[in-house]
């Protein structure tokens, strides 16, 4: 499994450096960066020789992939109703970017819900796995998550490792299909915002993610507890 993390560190984070300091640019950066999105999926097929394709063989449940694309998009919305109801900015709700909604779900989550967290969850059980495999998925992400502001990198950090626990929840419920990474990472791009990134807003998607976690995690200690 660490050959897996260093692999996907190894691909990703040299190319995202070059856009990240216009190294490259234009159209080329865009291409780079969704090339670099790539970086967990692929390390998983390096490291398993292509056997965790097999994973995707098989289509989830409807009720899980259901609740798995809605109800991380429905966590989203419901960050920016609560940011708007304290008084911060109205937020502009834009159409996401289509690379967006395909990229990161395909390029990460074969690697992240395809490969690492099952086998974390065979060692650790499914909460420790969801907080190891969100570490994990964390520091994928710290190029593109630095901030000028410490809070905001690291409330942008947490949160990463917060929506994992209800994702593990999800995927406990789905017999560990990796389809359902995927829809939850698909959800959680659905919604683009333009003020997203404010400290505010960042904040309190946290929080969020961080509430979610909470109740996804006694449910995972209480299904731990039965077995």
């Amino acid at each position: 499994m660490a050959a897996f993390l260093l692999l996907a560190l190894a691909f990703t984070w040299p190319l995202q450096l070059l856009v990240l300091n216009d190294v490259v640019t234009g159209p080329a950066a865009l291409a780079l960066f969704g090339l670099a999105g790539l970086g967990p999926s692929l390390a998983a097929i390096v490291v398993t020789n292509g056997r965790v394709l097999r994973g995707l063989r098989a289509a989830p449940r409807p009720g899980p992939a259901l609740l798995a694309l809605l109800g991380t998009n429905l966590l989203m919305l419901l960050a920016v109703l609560l940011g708007q109801a304290l008084g911060g900015p109205a937020p502009v709700l834009a159409m996401p970017y289509f690379g967006a909604l395909l990229v990161p779900p395909l390029g990460e989550e074969l690697g992240w819900r395809g490969f690492l967290y099952p086998r974390l969850a065979e060692r650790h059980g499914p909460l420790r796995a969801a907080l190891l495999t969100g570490a994990a998925w964390a520091l994928w992400h710290v190029p593109t998550g630095l901030s000028d502001r410490l809070s905001v990198t690291l409330a942008y950090l947490l949160g990463i490792v917060a929506i994992s626990v209800p994702i593990a929840w999800l995927m406990e419920r789905s017999g560990r299909n990796p389809w359902i990474g995927v829809l939850a990472h698909l959800g959680i791009n659905g919604v683009v915002l333009v003020r997203d990134l404010d400290g505010r807003a960042l904040a309190l998607r946290t929080a969020v993610f961080a509430l979610a976690a909470l109740l996804a995690a006694h449910s995972l200690s209480l299904g731990r507890r039965s077995e």
